[in-house]
């Protein structure tokens, strides 16, 4: 779901993305747990601290005070303007259903389904737009991928490759799934793989992870 904000960012500061360097404090409510550190911290960071604590260790309280920054129907129509059709953002990081009014949101999420929601294709859509910099200005995919280059879980799709080779990336987890979407650069290719897995429905998150990591491998051994 951080992919989507993280766009959205830049496209409202593309043009001025000077401004991204202006103070952005988190507020009391956005500091909650899980991925990330900034929510232990005493310190005020910038917009794009933000964003780059979102991306690189996946930061919840980060990510939340962006959304507060730019709205969940900004965050939903970027999405849409990417064709992530099978995406939505309907509430913060670290909360819960009964704690997210839907109603006003317009939004209806039914018992049984997570209420933030995305799929592989989605993802891998979402890196495709950056790999060619069909949408935005040079500066702003260059400043996109900074982060995503710096991504500090590289337990994934990466983890058997070697250490030279570059990929931009992000993952996520969830107790019984986990995913990796990004772009590899493959072997004598001036092109980048764009790539989403997603993998579920398993007694541990880092099962999940496994499987993925021995996907990465295998597409990678494939490619050379």
């Amino acid at each position: 779901m951080k992919l989507p904000v993280l766009y959205a960012l830049y496209e409202r500061y593309d043009g001025r993305l000077d401004s991204l360097a202006e103070s952005c404090p988190l507020d009391p409510e956005n500091r909650v747990g899980g991925s990330g550190v900034l929510h232990l911290l005493d310190a005020t960071p910038t917009i794009e601290d933000l964003a780059r604590a979102m991306i690189a260790t996946s930061d919840n309280a980060a990510t939340n005070q962006l959304i507060d920054l730019l709205g969940m129907a900004a965050v939903n129509d970027s999405a849409a303007k990417l064709g992530m059709g099978n995406t939505r953002l309907a509430r913060k990081m670290m909360t819960t259903l009964e704690a997210t009014n839907f109603e006003a949101s317009g939004i209806h999420v039914p018992e049984d389904e997570p209420a933030n929601v995305t799929a592989p294709f989605d993802c891998a859509r979402f890196f495709a737009d950056i790999a060619c910099e069909a949408t935005l200005s040079a500066d702003a995919y260059e400043r996109m991928r900074i982060p995503l280059s710096a991504q500090k879980d590289t337990s994934m799709i990466p983890r058997y490759l070697p250490y030279e080779n570059d990929a931009a990336h992000k993952t996520g987890w969830l107790p019984t799934a986990a995913l990796d979407a990004g772009l590899l650069s493959v072997p004598d290719g001036d092109t980048p793989l764009a790539f989403a897995v997603f993998a579920d429905n398993v007694p541990h998150g880092a099962d999940a992870a496994d499987a993925i990591a021995e996907i990465g491998d295998a597409v990678f051994s494939w490619l050379r």
